[in-house]
C-alpha cells in the first residue's frame, strides 16, 4: 500500500495525550485512581522511530543494562542514530557480532530491509493510520 503522509507531532504532550486520559479514566476505576496521583502523561514521541524499533527489538526478554551495552555496541558498529540502509549493509553477522542472537539479528536486518526499501515508512507513521494500515 503506497500511503505517503508526512508525520504530525504535538509539541505539548498533556494535550496529546488528553483524549487518551479522559477515556483511561472513564472505563476503569483503577487507572483512574492511578491518573489523579501521577497526573497528566508528559510521555513524547522519539523522533527516531526506525532506532525505536530497533531497541525495541534488541531490548526484548533481556535486562535494560543488557540491552544499552548491546545497543551501543550496534550503535558503534553502524552510526548513531541508527539508520536502515547502514544496519542493512552491515549484514546479518555483524549485528549478531554485537551481541544479538540468530533471531534478533534477523529481526534487525528484516526491519531494515524493510524500512530502506519504503515498505515500512516509519517517518511517515502518525495518529491517523488505522493498525491494520500500519
Amino acid at each position: 500500500m503506497a500511503r505517503t503522509r508526512s508525520a504530525k507531532t504535538n509539541p505539548d504532550p498533556v494535550e496529546r495525550w488528553k483524549p487518551a486520559i479522559r477515556h483511561l479514566r472513564k472505563v476503569d476505576p483503577y487507572l483512574k485512581g492511578v491518573i489523579d496521583r501521577l497526573g497528566p502523561c508528559s510521555l513524547t514521541p522519539r523522533p527516531d522511530r526506525f532506532g525505536t524499533l530497533v531497541r525495541a527489538i534488541v531490548g526484548q526478554q533481556i535486562s535494560a543494562k543488557a540491552a544499552a551495552a548491546i545497543d551501543k555496541r550496534l550503535r558503534d558498529l553502524g552510526g548513531d542514530p541508527h539508520h536502515p540502509g547502514r544496519l542493512r549493509d552491515l549484514g546479518e553477522e555483524a549485528i549478531r557480532g554485537a551481541g544479538l542472537s540468530g533471531v534478533k539479528a534477523r529481526y534487525v536486518m528484516n526491519l531494515a530491509e524493510a524500512v530502506a526499501a519504503g515498505e515500512v515508512p516509519v517517518d511517515a507513521f502518525d495518529e491517523t493510520w488505522t493498525d491494520e494500515e500500519i
